[in-house]
């Protein structure tokens, strides 16, 4: 899991950011619970492994603080936890095993120089800590969202009381749109609501981890497609869907190919230069994937969801899913 922070202050960079009061750890950021917005990924704060990561990042917060004032670079304070909690003159912490001992280096040094706390190993935890199961994580997810969405609705003063309504979402773009509505007036107002902050690109993302979690079998290259249309559009602003495919190969109507398209736009992109190699193979290797396949057959990763009653439900994605590939 990814966490971004504000405590990371490149040890005193100029320019760079270097908090002067404690704020919320990184982790109950995280947790922390959205009723403004659609949020597809919502964490729930009863968790244990919540509980046990805010316990670590409390308590390793005021040694992070001395930390970033004592050691001048990044590297002094690697050395000097490991001296810490490896070296054979360290008695303190010798009754701890190899595991403990590398979770706590783990966490200070985490907690110094990038805000949160990385291992759960850590004996400051007292024991194990039981993780939720992917079921009771997309239970509680699915019960947040509905929540957004409800709060979104009612703050707008609409009520859908009766109403059974399907949200559908385009791949790329995200747009969304509502069936299900006589009322064209409600219709228009419902959309333009999910199409803005990322609502609907939220709601997108939340649906196709549902499909995960629910073990969908994906249609031969249909997640393929949707990554490599999105990556190339992002970088390019061209839809891959107009190119002419010849195996691996895709070029426009003037015979210009997308992999070069691709890599003249990567020159000029907000990515840094020592990726653009990584970037450009990647892309590359989408491309690729392709070769044996026909594109434009590929079904596009539009995906759908239900509404009534103040809560979302699962649709089925038979256009998706492999056996019907060939219908």
């Amino acid at each position: 899991m990814e966490l971004k922070s504000h405590y990371y202050n490149y040890y005193n960079v100029q320019g760079r950011y270097t908090p002067e009061a404690k704020e919320k750890t990184s982790w109950e950021k995280l947790y922390t619970p959205v009723t403004d917005h659609i949020e597809g990924n919502n964490h729930n704060q009863e968790s244990e492994l919540f509980k046990a990561y805010v316990n670590l990042e409390n308590y390793y917060y005021d040694l992070g603080v001395k930390n970033r004032a004592k050691y001048s670079s990044y590297e002094d304070l690697q050395q000097a936890l490991a001296e810490k909690y490896f070296s054979v003159n360290s008695s303190y912490f010798k009754n701890y095993t190899a595991t403990q001992r590398q979770a706590m280096y783990d966490n200070e040094l985490s907690m110094s120089a990038f805000g949160y706390a990385t291992n759960i190993n850590d004996p400051l935890i007292g024991g194990e800590v039981k993780g939720e199961s992917d079921k009771e994580k997309q239970d509680y997810n699915r019960q947040m969202v509905s929540s957004q969405l409800q709060n979104i609705l009612k703050q707008n003063g609409i009520d859908l009381k009766g109403a059974d309504i399907t949200f559908i979402i385009e791949p790329n773009t995200y747009n969304l749109k509502v069936l299900g509505l006589d009322d064209e007036g409600l219709k228009s107002k419902i959309e333009n609501l999910l199409n803005q902050n990322n609502n609907s690109k939220e709601l997108f993302f939340h649906i196709l981890q549902s499909l995960r979690t629910n073990e969908f079998n994906f249609n031969e290259g249909v997640i393929e497609k949707y990554r490599a249309v999105s990556e190339f559009f992002n970088l390019t602003g061209l839809d891959l869907n107009t190119f002419t495919q010849n195996g691996a190969n895709f070029v426009d109507k003037n015979g210009v190919n997308a992999l070069e398209l691709y890599k003249n736009a990567l020159e000029n992109s907000y990515i840094p230069l020592e990726f653009r190699g990584v970037a450009f193979e990647n892309f590359k290797n989408m491309l690729e994937s392709f070769k044996e396949l026909d594109f434009s057959k590929i079904p596009e990763l539009t995906l759908q969801i239900g509404y009534k009653d103040g809560m979302l439900y699962d649709l089925e994605h038979s256009h998706l899913a492999k056996l019907n590939f060939d219908a």
